[in-house]
């Protein structure tokens, strides 16, 4: 049976796809709106739109509008207990750009971007890149690239922000780096952890992460000669070579502890 017109209203694929639900033919919903969505902008101009400047007052962006209005009858039955598998994958293949734009930022602003992860699409990860790259790894790590994840889980590291974020990403990196031979990403993932951590000793672990050089500066300041011996065995200051420091600070903790013990 055919529904479509090139008159088809809203309100007419909003009966039809209520219909369709009551009977549980899912893939009919699917397809009748991803019709719908190709007859009234036949010349893509809503995709157009979202990848130019996404002017509000462009004719494109009502096109927009209307596609994703049709999308929208799918999207109602996606979280559907008998919404199948199958008609997910199915519905993935489709060529219509647009629609997994929408679907993308549907399940991703409704959390439910788990399972998505896990699929395949020529559309998928230039989406992630662009919108969320904070989901990249995940993408990876689901399809066996530890490489690319690992990379992406350290950029994501070095903007953390707290201590306790930062320590828990890398310990993925660290993980992910071991399992795919990245030995060098590896160990600098541990040296980051490392200087994490001092800092959790003086300040807690909901602080932003200094980097090694501004962690240095502050343990000066503070005489905590034991934290920088510990920071020197692992990194290197800028200005001075690390057996000058080494032994400058050294030397000022034994007389810190020195000058305690006097004044006791």
């Amino acid at each position: 049976m055919n529904y479509l017109t090139p008159q088809f209203k809203d309100h007419d694929l909003g009966e039809v796809c209520g219909y369709l639900k009551l009977l549980g033919y899912y893939d009919g919903i699917i397809n009748i709106a991803l019709k719908t969505a190709s007859i009234v902008d036949p010349d893509q101009d809503g995709l157009q739109w979202l990848k130019s400047k996404r002017n509000q007052a462009d004719p494109k962006s009502a096109l927009f509008d209307t596609r994703n209005s049709c999308y929208n009858e799918i999207f109602k039955v996606i979280g559907n207990s008998d919404f199948t598998e199958k008609s997910f994958d199915e519905m993935l293949k489709t060529s219509d750009e647009l629609f997994h734009y929408c679907l993308y930022r549907y399940l991703i602003e409704n959390e439910r971007q788990d399972y998505l992860l896990s699929k395949s699409t020529p559309y998928l990860k230039p989406y992630l890149k662009e919108y969320h790259p904070e989901l990249l790894w995940i993408y990876y790590s689901r399809h066996q690239d530890f490489v690319s994840a690992s990379n992406e889980l350290f950029d994501i590291a070095q903007n953390a922000k707290s201590i306790e974020e930062k320590v828990t990403l890398l310990a993925k990196v660290i993980n992910f780096s071991k399992g795919a031979g990245l030995n060098q990403l590896c160990d600098e993932a541990i040296k980051m952890t490392k200087c994490a951590l001092i800092q959790e000793e003086i300040e807690g672990n909901h602080v932003i992460p200094k980097s090694p050089q501004e962690l240095f500066e502050m343990c000066s300041k503070m005489n905590r000669w034991d934290l920088i011996l510990r920071l020197l065995s692992f990194i290197n200051i800028a200005g001075e070579t690390k057996k000058e420091t080494i032994s400058k600070a050294w030397a000022n903790m034994i007389t810190s502890q020195f000058d305690n013990n006097f004044a006791i």
